[in-house]
């Protein structure tokens, strides 16, 4: 006879996606995180902290921050980060070797302007600097939920994509490298509304823009994902709050 003791369910262990990239699998149609790719920068019970790497903005980091800072970073694209605090400022550092590495092998994360400016004028040849307003960020359980329910898909993260200088297009590119059966996914136009064709205009509204008279977009009825709260680093301290232009996305 089995004791009840023997019959418990023993918990799994928790799985931290520190360092693995989120994209979205097709679920999240209608909301910030349509289309994205989220670096997770951190990720324990109490919940996660990530960086959306594909959404370069119009602004550059010298039009968004009121600061003394060097030329080589006035002119670098600002990159919106996620949804929470879009003036808080959050940037990816890597170089051939960072003993102190926060994300991965030679990435770090940081918040503060004072290094940013000092990274700016090091005289490293080989370090990339990406910088960021705002963040996503989930409470505890949030994001192990949506795992769950397959809203995001994985793929290991590296220097390469992190920094590419296609943003744009990273989505496509690390939906087609996974393989055929995502092919289609990145093939899907961002208006899902566009694989319709217009409505036939009646002679009385033949002067109206076809547009008006398109299906509506699938995407309407879909779940809603993403941060619910303010997510601070575990290191205890939040994102430094330095954008004072909202930047704009392309």
């Amino acid at each position: 006879m089995v004791s009840t003791e023997d019959r418990r369910v023993v918990p799994k262990a928790f799985k931290s996606l520190k360092g693995q990239l989120l994209l979205d699998g097709g679920k999240l149609g209608g909301s910030f995180f349509h289309r994205t790719v989220v670096l997770v920068c951190q990720h324990d019970a109490e919940g996660a902290f990530g960086l959306v790497l594909n959404r370069p903005t119009q602004t550059k980091i010298g039009e968004a921050v009121v600061a003394d800072l060097p030329e080589v970073l006035k002119e670098q694209t600002l990159y919106l980060g996620g949804p929470v605090q879009t003036n808080a400022l959050s940037y990816l550092h890597s170089d051939l070797f960072l003993p102190n590495a926060s994300v991965m092998p030679n990435l770090n994360l940081g918040h503060s302007l004072d290094s940013l400016i000092e990274l700016a004028q090091s005289s490293s040849p080989t370090q990339k600097v990406k910088v960021f307003a705002g963040y996503a960020g989930w409470s505890p359980g949030q994001l192990d939920e949506e795992m769950r329910r397959k809203a995001w898909l994985t793929h290991p993260a590296s220097l390469d994509l992190i920094f590419t200088d296609e943003p744009e297009k990273l989505w496509q590119t690390i939906l087609r490298a996974k393989g055929p059966e995502y092919r289609l996914l990145s093939q899907t136009p961002k208006d899902l509304s566009w694989n319709y064709p217009p409505a036939p205009a009646s002679p009385a509204t033949a002067t109206t823009s076809s547009l008006s008279t398109r299906c509506p977009s699938m995407s309407s009825t879909s779940t809603s994902y993403g941060p619910a709260r303010n997510r601070s680093p575990s290191t205890g301290t939040r994102p430094s709050c330095f954008i004072t232009h909202p930047p704009t996305v392309r």
